[in-house]
């Protein structure tokens, strides 16, 4: 565990981040074996790794979107 800063992210991206993390393990356990779920539950289901810059804009976006869906 780092602790230092995590620059170029905001509070919310990481609390966006944080909670598609637990949706996604919480909610998505049920069907994890389904192709082309599979992967993004064991993405999430892998920890959650907050760096500088925060992750991809397809994955922020994701995050985003979880967020205010769940």
């Amino acid at each position: 565990m780092r602790s230092k800063a995590v620059t170029g992210m905001t509070a919310l991206e990481i609390a966006q981040e944080i909670h598609a993390h637990a949706v996604v393990c919480y909610k998505f356990e049920a069907v994890k074996n389904i192709p082309g779920v599979k992967g993004i539950y064991e993405s999430a289901a892998n920890g959650i790794h907050i760096e500088d810059g925060g992750d991809t804009a397809v994955r922020k976006r994701a995050y985003s979107t979880i967020w205010y869906l769940f």
